[in-house]
């Protein structure tokens, strides 16, 4: 059996066909297998949610990549997880974040569309002058569409 090895990581990687999760240990990238070390599909995200099973098989999985891996140079490194929410900063976007104001108007809400839009212009305004920006919550759609 080969040593374990201290120094290695986790990440998403492509060898031009397919995109996946791989632990890398001197330079060279062991592509990781469908429930080799959690449940389900091999991803950063996953090996993430099931830290506590997953740390204590990477040394061993590390010696493995360092002799029989992938030579990191022929991989393209992508981002590690894919992000399940943005967080977006709208105080640049004055009509654009006055019209999510319009289109979130609560039922009960009494203003007219156009006082809402001038209470959330107002708003803007203001957090503009005092640096505080309007910050909202979106998925990869809302980034994609825009």
């Amino acid at each position: 059996m080969a040593p374990s090895h201290q120094h290695y990581g986790l990440g998403t990687f492509s060898d031009g066909e397919t995109e996946f999760a791989g632990l890398v240990a001197a330079e060279q990238v062991l592509r990781l297998q469908p429930d080799q070390l959690a449940d389900g599909a091999a991803t950063v995200r996953g090996l993430l949610e099931q830290w506590d099973d997953v740390r204590p098989q990477l040394p061993d999985l590390a010696a493995r990549a360092a002799q029989y891996g992938i030579p990191l140079s022929r991989l393209d490194v992508l981002p590690p997880v894919q992000p399940i929410h943005i967080f977006q900063a709208g105080a640049n976007y004055r009509s654009h974040v006055a019209e999510i104001i319009i289109s979130g108007r609560a039922d009960d809400d009494p203003r007219t569309a156009d006082q809402l839009r001038s209470d959330a212009e107002a708003m803007m305004d203001e957090r503009a002058r005092k640096g505080s920006p309007f910050f909202f919550a979106g998925g990869l759609g809302d980034v994609r569409d825009r």
